[in-house]
């Protein structure tokens, strides 16, 4: 091997580096915007329980205002 055969290698091993560091920093990125979106999904969902159980209560509501109206009325005949 000849000097410019060893700094070609030498090159190469240096890029090589560098492209593993930057493939590490962009495993550690995702993995912390994987741990986001579960904090999110997590959120979500009980959001999405939470309208759910609103929907019910106000449906509830909704049929006892009008079996209260109903019911006098039909009574009262």
């Amino acid at each position: 091997m000849t000097d410019g055969d060893n700094q070609r290698l030498d090159r190469i091993d240096s890029s090589l580096n560098v492209q593993g560091d930057r493939l590490n920093q962009i495993e550690n990125t995702l993995e912390k915007l994987i741990s986001k979106i579960d904090v999110y999904d997590s959120k979500l969902d009980a959001y999405q329980k939470a309208s759910q159980q609103v929907v019910n209560i106000a449906f509830g509501l909704l049929a006892t205002a009008n079996l209260a109206i109903i019911i006098p009325a039909v009574l009262a005949r």
